[in-house]
């Protein structure tokens, strides 16, 4: 499974842009078995013919792998090139057109894209849209990031250092919350902690929904990225 984009909520978009934020965790799915041994790497990962049933190896593909199970990263491997997007619109004169025929000529220095970094918004923009439908004819006008490293964890194996990498913001003298439970944190994980789950701990349906919440500990990958 691949991913075209690097997808924020508006203030990890924020974080991003500014270069505090250069890490972003996603969750493997469908999730690896508890005794996952990953490793990282290229391969060739099997396809079946429908016809005839059987194997043959499939393109080279980037992905992470143990002896038994096959999962691959949301990101490409290091080198990858990403546009980094979050809710966004464009001038309201065009708030009628549909994001996958959009023409980058409707795009203007005067009416460029305005993207949600928490600011206000524009009295020139029109509708907001979410990140996911964010044209492909367009990313070359959205801010760009280079993947150097990604890896597989349990979410829960995260590292101070890397809670901060992943765009965490300081308040007087400790660790913003995310969450109304706590008006601080002691710690960069605990911060992040809370991150993580105002924006995953609802997501699933059905008897699958909270699946991604801190709690069940889930496996991720965690990628590493630079501002380009």
């Amino acid at each position: 499974m691949s991913s075209p984009t690097l997808r924020f909520v508006p203030t990890m978009y924020a974080a991003a842009v500014s270069g505090r934020k250069t890490q972003t965790r996603r969750v493997i799915t469908p999730q690896p078995s508890f005794h996952f041994s990953p490793t990282i790497g290229l391969f060739h990962p099997s396809l079946v013919d429908r016809r005839t049933g059987e194997a043959y190896p499939g393109p080279e593909t980037w992905g992470c792998w143990d002896d038994t199970e096959h999962y691959f990263p949301t990101y490409g491997p290091p080198g990858t090139i990403l546009p980094i997007v979050t809710t966004w619109a464009i001038a309201r004169e065009w708030d009628t057109l549909q994001p996958i025929i959009m023409d980058p000529e409707v795009i203007t220095a005067e009416h460029p894209i305005w993207f949600n970094d928490g600011t206000e918004k524009p009295d020139w923009a029109g509708k907001s849209r979410p990140a996911m439908f964010f044209p492909k004819s367009l990313y070359h006008l959205a801010r760009q990031a280079r993947v150097t490293d990604v890896k597989a964890e349990r979410l829960q194996d995260i590292s101070d250092s890397d809670a901060i990498h992943e765009g965490i913001a300081q308040d007087d003298g400790a660790w913003m919350s995310y969450s109304p439970e706590y008006s601080r944190c002691v710690s960069p994980v605990t911060s992040y902690r809370t991150l993580w789950d105002s924006i995953n701990a609802q997501r699933g349906k059905g008897e699958n929904k909270g699946c991604y919440a801190w709690n069940k500990n889930p496996w991720v990958f965690a990628t590493t990225f630079e501002l380009v």
